[in-house]
């Protein structure tokens, strides 16, 4: 994947629309804590400059070493070659030490993730609770009617080009199941929309078009798809000064739950799990209920409990378990009797819990008390 992006690094760097200043206002409220960042994918480094202005530190990682080298420095960001997959410990090692990142950040590249190899690594890595998982993406730009009919021959045109993992974009994440629980003051995982309006003439549009993916792997394939023919069209689309300023717009959506079969397979998972729960417990109380009876019926009496311990009669059809033998018996006959009573009293108030909990991930474009 970072082959795609070696060759256009500095279109990619100069020409990608920028992320609008509400999405991170919006993020940034998410997260209680504001000492690290990790930004996943960060390309030049778009995200992570606005992100350093909000966090104490950011961490800015990418399997590009060419968009890297376009990427702003500032003091408290620290950008990270990485390879396409990391161990956990190589995951410490380039990032940060287990549970101790507030926000992990993913702006136009989640479509080239492992995800659940990405998963399990934003699991470990999270603060808990509270720590939150975003990432976005941004659909096609609109700038008025004739423009975007001639955009939509050339997008048509360049599909062929354009990698399996456009079509999750296309989807705006929407197919994706996230195994995370919205973030606090929210009741689902998204989209969230948040709209970018940039200025642009036609030579800048068509530059934006030329750092796309699908253009670069055409050219290496020997196919222009801006000929000067679609080249015409667009002119003519804009008018008679090519020169003046158009407002290009973007619309950047955060994440959201799969499909609603992936929803209600998410679901039925967790009732699933919340049934076994239920069952292992009452098995444990019935269990313990069971060792205590034979534990008393086993004991020698003095006296009389029929009150308190009733045992099936001979004529029931439900026989009662076999008494399991003593391993201690007491050392003088004498004291059994008071032996009974104190071990009555003392499995009378005693009261055993046995506390089974289960571990759930947060957020999507969410949090994690993971």
């Amino acid at each position: 994947m970072a082959d795609l992006f070696h060759t256009q690094a500095k279109l990619y760097a100069e020409t990608r629309p920028g992320y609008p200043t509400e999405l991170f206002h919006f993020i940034s409220s998410k997260t209680p804590n504001h000492q690290l960042t990790w930004d996943v994918g960060t390309g030049s480094g778009q995200a992570a400059v606005t992100l350093a202005g909000m966090y104490k530190n950011v961490v800015a990682t990418d399997t590009s070493m060419k968009q890297l080298s376009f990427a702003s420095k500032l003091p408290n960001i620290r950008y990270q070659h990485t390879p396409p997959t990391m161990s956990i410990p190589e995951l410490e090692h380039n990032i940060a030490p287990q549970g101790t990142v507030d926000l992990v950040t993913v702006a136009q590249a989640f479509h080239w993730f492992d995800h659940p190899a990405f998963f399990e690594q934003v699991k470990w890595i999270l603060r808990r609770p509270n720590g939150v998982l975003a990432v976005w993406c941004y659909i096609n730009p609109r700038v008025d009617e004739s423009i975007d009919a001639v955009f939509n021959g050339y997008y048509a045109k360049s599909a062929p080009f354009w990698d399996r993992a456009r079509r999750l974009v296309e989807q705006e994440y929407r197919s994706i199941d996230f195994p995370f629980e919205p973030v606090e003051g929210t009741d689902h995982t998204g989209p969230f929309e948040f709209e970018e309006k940039k200025l642009m003439n036609l030579d800048a549009y068509l530059t934006y078009l030329r750092s796309s993916s699908a253009y670069q792997t055409a050219k290496e394939k020997g196919v222009e798809l801006l000929g000067d023919e679609l080249i015409k069209d667009f002119e003519n689309a804009w008018g008679e000064d090519i020169e003046s300023p158009r407002l290009v717009r973007t619309v950047w959506v955060g994440t959201r739950r799969g499909p609603r079969d992936l929803i209600n397979r998410s679901r039925q998972r967790r009732r699933r799990d919340s049934r076994r729960l239920r069952r292992r417990r009452r098995e444990s109380c019935c269990s313990r209920a069971h060792r205590r009876h034979n534990r008393h019926a086993s004991v020698p009496s003095l006296h009389d409990h029929s009150r308190r311990w009733r045992l099936p009669s001979s004529s029931s059809p439900v026989r009662p378990p076999a008494p399991r033998p003593r391993r201690r018996q007491p050392k003088e006959r004498a004291w059994a009797a008071s032996s009974v009573q104190l071990q009555r009293r003392v499995f009378k108030g005693k009261k055993k819990t046995t506390q089974l909990g289960q571990f759930t991930g947060q957020v999507k474009f969410g949090s994690s008390p993971i």
